[in-house]
């Protein structure tokens, strides 16, 4: 096999691959993938201290990587990490849909401050009822209501349904 250079060679040999190094310069890392090789509860406890978004675009890095977001014990949705406004509150919605089933959260904030799309009492009841039956430490919902700003059915709208938190501490 014909190699470009003896770095193409080395990292070919070893697994590795050559690339810009972190200065973007003619450096290279040709060794193994050692995060990946980390045990999931490192990674979970590692992705625990970046943005939500962060820890899901992780899945991009490679097949190893595509469920650790969905175990993190941290789970923030906040208004503020998100690109098109139109789209966060059904952004929530798949995040929580697809965050996995037997993982305890034991820091779940929600929030949500635009005026459009609005986030009715249904949707925060349901983020709400998510946090009740998942939420093991501490939960924050901060959400801005349209509530007397005019329409019909504003008395329907103003209420949010708290379920019970039994898990929570």
């Amino acid at each position: 096999m014909a190699y470009r250079c003896a770095a193409h060679k080395k990292a070919s040999l070893s697994g590795g691959s050559v690339g810009a190094g972190a200065g973007g310069g003619r450096g290279y890392y040709g060794g193994p993938d050692r995060i990946s090789s980390l045990p999931d509860e490192l990674l979970h406890h590692v992705l625990s201290f970046v943005t939500t978004p962060e820890a899901v675009r992780t899945s991009a890095l490679s097949r190893r990587w595509v469920g650790v977001w969905k175990r993190v014990p941290r789970l923030h949705l906040l208004e503020e990490e998100a690109t098109k406004a139109e789209h966060i509150p059904d952004h929530y919605d798949g995040i929580l849909r697809r965050y996995a089933a037997d993982v305890d959260i034991a820091d779940l904030a929600i929030t949500y401050h635009w005026v459009w799309p609005e986030v009715d009492g249904d949707r925060a009841s349901a983020w709400a009822g998510f946090a009740a039956r998942r939420v093991t430490g501490r939960f924050d919902l901060a959400v801005t209501s349209q509530v007397g700003r005019g329409g019909d059915d504003d008395d329907a709208r103003a209420f949010l349904d708290l379920p019970c938190f039994e898990r929570a501490t």
